[in-house]
């Protein structure tokens, strides 16, 4: 966990809430989860790195102005929001529900603001929120967290990647529906 140091350099603290923000998105089955949902409908560098940066952005929107203690949520009704995020993603997978890429980018960051809410819930409970309240440089800690938030989701995207490469070249016959229909599945 970061730790907070009141005299250490910038870098340190960019340094130390980018693990932070890596280790959260790894370390959280909900991200993991919601993430595989949310990239499975598609194989795009682009539409790729547009989600995961809307997800990003978003999330630490939230997760900023909530450690900063500016808002607070029910931890509760973000937890349940969180969970119907990826009921939703999923839900459009099994459906075959084709959404553009405009509206896929508002409905992402929308949930992006929610997961924010809920890390940010999730810290104040542990009382880690205090870590970048206090920090002398907040808004470099956010970027920071934030930073390592993207990394940890390009480190998914890229598992999924090589994952969903392999499958093609072992069910060449098949089409991209039916591991994209499982991985919908599998996210519920």
């Amino acid at each position: 966990q970061s730790r907070l140091e009141f005299f250490a350099p910038l870098q340190r603290h960019v340094v130390n809430f980018a693990r932070h923000g890596f280790d959260h998105i790894l370390g959280g089955a909900d991200h993991v989860v919601f993430l595989v949902a949310l990239l499975a409908s598609g194989i795009s560098v682009r539409r790729w790195a547009a989600l995961l940066t809307a997800f990003t952005l978003a999330h630490g929107v939230t997760f900023g102005l909530a450690s900063m203690g500016w808002v607070s949520v029910s931890s509760t009704l973000v937890e349940q929001a969180i969970a119907a995020s990826i009921v939703l993603v999923s839900a459009l997978h099994l459906l075959s529900v084709k959404v553009a890429l405009k509206w896929e980018l508002i409905m992402v960051f929308g949930l992006g603001l929610v997961h924010g809410l809920g890390y940010a819930s999730a810290m104040r409970e542990g009382g880690a929120s205090q870590l970048i309240a206090l920090s002398p440089y907040p808004v470099w800690s956010i970027l920071g967290f934030n930073l390592g938030v993207e990394a940890g989701q390009f480190s998914v995207a890229l598992a999924l990647y090589a994952l969903v490469l392999v499958l093609r070249r072992l069910y060449a016959d098949k089409s991209d529906a039916a591991w994209q229909r499982a991985a919908g599945f599998m996210s519920l």
